[in-house]
């Protein structure tokens, strides 16, 4: 089930409680968490669009709804959530208000309270109270219980989008494309990798839309490329930017080590050849330098699964990968788990 969690902006703490009651009880929480995107002429789609993926509501208020916005029409951020949801919802009962109350049993603002009411008159008259952030975590975590306590499975998607894009290196690069898949494309990052050596960088990413717009491509590398590649020396140190759509959800690993081993020459290709003798292939590698108190050492991550021919069983695999591994000359500490089943992991 999705949950929309709405607050003012400022409210960090409070929206955080009732994201992390969502998300604990098996639910999935949407919300937006840029300031930028609450206000100004490209809010309202990307809020319409979050607000149409919703299932549910929960609004957390305090001293008063915000700032009124133009280009919604003359509503705050937070009305304007409230009211197009409560339109747009089945019933009414789809929405939850808090409301904080000091421990004299008031309102911290009268207004909100008057805006919510007459905004929403079934809501309004059974807002709920909240007095501190701790008092709100608890309470949020029973009514999310209480209410929709049925988790329902998250269907896994039937593609993604695989962006590989590589170039000069230099501050708010990742940033630039993300923020751009976010709210031009309204896509979900669910990997993303990337390294730097130098002034080089490679980055890919794997992703699928959180709403009901098709993925394309082909528009999508069109507007990295006039937001990277457009003007200034920048342009001229960028390599073509691949795209492409892959049939299937993404893979999820089914092993996690991370693996201590001396800096020299051929440990890595050890481990790497002990996998393929395993019949495991790497989904994600990373290598990084050890802490100072480890000379001559690095920290290798690694995020494996079974080859497609690998029919033994995922527990005694794990535990002979583990002894294999572990018994390599160069290694010299090991922390492996076995990760989710793919299956479970999706829902």
């Amino acid at each position: 089930m999705n949950i929309f969690v709405a607050s003012r902006m400022k409210n960090v703490v409070e929206r955080k409680a009732v994201i992390d009651a969502v998300h604990r009880l098996g639910h999935t929480p949407i919300f937006i968490e840029a300031e930028q995107m609450r206000s100004g002429d490209d809010s309202r789609p990307l809020m319409d669009a979050m607000l149409a993926r919703a299932d549910a509501m929960i609004a957390v208020l305090d001293d008063h709804t915000g700032t009124s916005d133009p280009n919604l029409d003359g509503r705050t951020p937070l009305l304007y959530e409230l009211t197009e949801f409560h339109r747009r919802a089945a019933h009414e009962n789809a929405i939850e208000v808090f409301l904080r109350y000091d421990f004299q049993g008031n309102p911290d603002s009268a207004s909100a309270l008057k805006a919510v009411c007459t905004a929403l008159p079934g809501v309004g008259e059974r807002i709920r109270r909240y007095t501190d952030y701790d008092d709100l975590a608890v309470n949020a975590h029973k009514l999310i219980k209480e209410r929709w306590d049925d988790v329902e499975s998250v269907a896994r998607p039937a593609e993604h989008l695989l962006l590989k894009w590589q170039g000069e290196d230099e501050p708010g690069r990742l940033g630039a494309i993300t923020e751009l898949l976010y709210t031009d494309f309204k896509l979900n990052i669910l990997h993303a990798s990337g390294t730097v050596l130098g002034r080089s960088a490679t980055i890919v990413l794997s992703m699928t839309p959180w709403t009901e717009e098709p993925m394309n491509p082909d528009a999508i590398k069109e507007a990295l490329w006039g937001e990277l590649g457009g003007s200034g020396e920048v342009g001229g140190h960028l390599r073509p930017i691949h795209v492409e759509t892959q049939a299937g959800p993404p893979p999820c690993s089914l092993f996690h080590f991370e693996i201590r081993v001396l800096d020299v020459p051929g440990v890595l290709n050890a481990l790497c050849k002990a996998l393929t003798m395993a019949g495991v292939g790497i989904d994600d590698l990373r290598q990084r330098p050890a802490g100072r108190e480890h000379k001559r050492q690095s920290v290798v991550m690694m995020w494996l699964s079974p080859g497609p021919d690998n029919r033994q069983d995922p527990e005694h695999l794990y535990l002979r990968l583990e002894s294999r591994l572990r018994n390599l000359v160069g290694v010299q500490s090991i922390v492996g788990r076995r990760l989710a089943d793919p299956a479970a992991a999706a829902d």
